[in-house]
């Protein structure tokens, strides 16, 4: 107990002033180049990436990236687990983050997400559907990556939720590549991970408190993760929408299986 309370205090303090500067950084990006939103765009992504490597670092969170090549102007697509997989993609791969409005109005993670010039959507309404898509679509085409998150919400790790295939979209009137990537967990403290490590300290899902999560992130001694890039795809080879995210789900789902042994 007193180790986890000695890395809660070394940690705890070196994050802070690594997200202040993220937001002093952030700020000034959005004043100064508010009339050059392509510029601000691209100076957010470098501000999180700096950002996201060393806060993983200082956590704790160490692993490997099998990425064949950085994408450009691509849609990213990656299972989803918790805020932390931000950091772990965000540190190697550039990308602009879609994320809902409800996390956009969340107190402090929200301000995160403004600084960090994430696009938005409603999951909750439709109504805005084809407006929020043309937006993404914009960006794309001006050489931004954006990532997805096809389960909409984080799963607890040990079951990936379904995908939804509305935001795919974004690729049917356009020939944009879709990059699918694998995440996983495979270490906690250096044993393998176990659906129970899962569940109770590394994902952050449903209606855990952020805080309680936060000081268990950074009580832990270490956290190992892999990120595999698996295909690079076009919805213009497949007949529908649908189709083409039943081929991303199957794709990430079999290789989140079949690399994840729990040992209880």
């Amino acid at each position: 107990m007193i180790i986890k309370i000695l890395r809660i205090l070394i940690k705890g303090p070196i994050v802070a002033f690594s997200v202040l500067g993220f937001f002093t950084i952030g700020i000034f990006n959005k004043i100064i180049f508010f009339p050059f939103p392509k510029l601000r765009k691209f100076l957010a992504q470098r501000n999180t990436q700096w950002t996201s490597w060393v806060c993983g670092r200082v956590i704790g969170y160490f692993g490997t990236y099998d990425i064949k090549t950085i994408p450009k102007g691509h849609i990213l697509i990656c299972n989803h687990m918790s805020y932390m997989d931000v950091l772990v993609i965000a540190s190697k791969i550039p990308t602009l983050f879609v994320t809902s409005l409800e996390m956009k109005n969340t107190p402090f993670l929200g301000w995160i997400t403004q600084i960090g010039e994430c696009l938005y959507v409603n999951r909750r309404s439709y109504k805005n559907l084809n407006e929020e898509i043309s937006v993404i679509q914009d960006w794309l085409k001006k050489g931004f990556n954006v990532l997805i998150f096809p389960e909409a919400t984080t799963s607890n790790g040990v079951h990936l939720r379904p995908f939804k295939s509305s935001l795919l979209q974004i690729s049917q009137n356009e020939k944009i590549p879709i990059t699918a990537y694998c995440l996983k967990y495979t270490e906690l403290n250096n044993n393998s991970v176990t659906a129970k490590d899962l569940i109770e300290n590394i994902t952050w899902y449903e209606n855990k408190s952020f805080l309680p999560h936060v000081f268990t992130q950074f009580s832990n001694k270490s956290v190992s993760f892999e990120l595999k890039e698996l295909e690079t795809i076009y919805s213009v080879d497949f007949p529908d929408r649908k189709s083409l995210v039943n081929r991303l789900e199957a794709k990430i789902k079999d290789e989140y299986k079949n690399s994840i042994e729990f040992s209880d």
